[in-house]
C-alpha cells in the first residue's frame, strides 16, 4: 500500500500535427490538424495519477524543471490545478522542453523531444529533493528516461534505497547498467524498449518471457511489457501473466504508456496482487487513446470502473 506518489521526470509542450500517415523520409505531407497541449512523460504520469486519486487523501508529486518562460509558468498552474505538489519542480534558464508529435489516422504516433529545461537537472538537483524528502517508505518512485540517464539512475538508487517501490518506464530506450536494475522494482519497457533491453522483440509468449528473463536476472524485481493493442504481459520470479487490450476505440497512442504505468501504480498502491494491477493498468492505457492529445483522455477511477465491469472476460491468465 502506498500514501504517496512521486514522479520524478520530464515536462514538455507538445506540438501536434494529424497526418493520414507518418510521412517517408524527405516527403512532404499535408496535415488535417495542429494542436499545442500539456505533455513529457513525467508530467503526463503525474496527471494520470492525479485523476485516478481525485477524491483521496493520496498525494501526487511531481519533480523536475520547466523554463522561466509562459509555457512553464501556464503548465506549473496547470499542474496545480489538477491537485499536483508543484514545489519539486524548478525553473530553469533553458526553455521549457518541447515534443513534436505526428499522429497518424490510426493513432499511431512519432515523436522528436527537444529537452529543453528537462536536460538541466543534475544530480545536485536530485540529492537536494531526496535530502527534503527523508525516508520514502510508503512511496511508488515513477522514473523515466527523458531526463539525463545518469541522474536517473542516481535518482532510482537513492530513492529505493529509502524505501521507495521503483517503478521505471524505459522510454525513450538507453542502455542501463547492472548495477541500477536491483534498485527497480518494476520496469515496463514497450516491444521496442525490450528489444533495445534485451535483443528479443516480444511478439508471442515465449519471446517475452525470453526477454523477461534477461531482466530478471540483472537484478529487476518484475517485468512488465507493454504491446499495444495486443496486450501487455507481466513477468516476476514466480508468476507469469498476459492481459489482452481493451477493445476501445484508438485515436490516438500519445501517452498510453504513461497512463498505463499510473494505472499500475494506482492498483499496487490498493494492494492490487499481480493480474489484477496488470489488469488495471491495461484498462487505464486503453481509455487514454480514445481521444486525442497526451493527457485529454487520461481518466478517473470511475471511468476506469466503468470499462472493467463493460468487459469482465478482458482479463489476464495464467501463462
Amino acid at each position: 500500500m502506498f500514501s504517496s506518489f512521486l514522479v520524478g521526470g520530464s515536462i514538455n509542450i507538445d506540438l501536434n500535427v494529424r497526418v493520414p500517415r507518418l510521412p517517408e523520409a524527405g516527403e512532404t505531407l499535408t496535415g488535417s490538424s495542429f494542436s499545442t497541449a500539456f505533455g513529457g512523460k513525467g508530467a503526463n504520469q503525474a496527471v494520470a495519477l492525479a485523476r485516478l486519486c481525485r477524491g483521496s487523501p493520496y498525494k501526487v508529486s511531481l519533480a523536475g524543471k520547466t523554463g522561466s518562460d509562459s509555457g512553464g509558468a501556464d503548465y506549473r498552474r496547470y499542474l496545480r490545478e489538477n491537485g499536483i505538489d508543484t514545489s519539486l519542480i524548478s525553473e530553469s534558464a533553458e526553455p521549457t522542453g518541447t515534443a513534436l508529435i505526428e499522429i497518424d489516422d490510426g493513432g499511431n504516433n512519432r515523436i522528436v523531444v527537444v529537452p529543453g529545461a528537462n536536460g538541466d537537472v543534475d544530480d545536485a538537483w536530485w540529492d537536494g529533493i531526496s535530502a527534503s524528502s527523508g525516508t520514502m517508505a510508503g512511496t511508488a518512485a515513477l522514473f523515466q528516461l527523458e531526463l539525463p540517464v545518469p541522474v536517473v539512475c542516481r535518482a532510482m538508487k537513492g530513492a529505493h534505497a529509502r524505501g521507495a517501490t521503483v517503478i521505471l518506464d524505459p522510454a525513450p530506450a538507453a542502455g542501463l547498467a547492472d548495477g541500477v536494475m536491483a534498485s527497480i522494482d518494476y520496469i515496463t519497457p514497450n516491444q521496442g524498449e525490450t528489444a533495445a533491453l534485451t535483443g528479443i522483440c516480444p511478439n508471442t509468449d515465449d519471446r517475452a518471457a525470453a526477454a523477461s528473463v534477461i531482466l530478471l536476472d540483472r537484478g529487476v524485481g518484475a517485468v512488465l511489457i507493454k504491446a499495444g493493442s495486443l496486450g501487455a504481459w507481466f513477468f516476476s520470479a514466480n508468476e507469469r501473466w498476459f492481459c489482452p487490450s481493451f477493445p476501445v476505440p484508438v485515436k490516438d497512442t500519445t501517452a498510453a504508456g504513461d497512463s498505463f504505468n499510473a494505472g499500475l501504480a494506482w492498483a499496487l498502491g490498493q494492494g492490487y496482487d499481480a493480474p489484477d494491477a496488470l489488469r488495471f493498468a491495461c484498462a487505464v492505457g486503453g481509455i487514454s487513446t480514445t481521444m486525442a492529445g497526451a493527457q485529454a483522455a487520461m481518466p478517473d477511477l470511475n471511468t476506469v470502473s466503468a470499462l472493467l465491469q463493460a468487459y469482465p472476460r478482458t482479463v489476464p491468465h495464467r501463462l
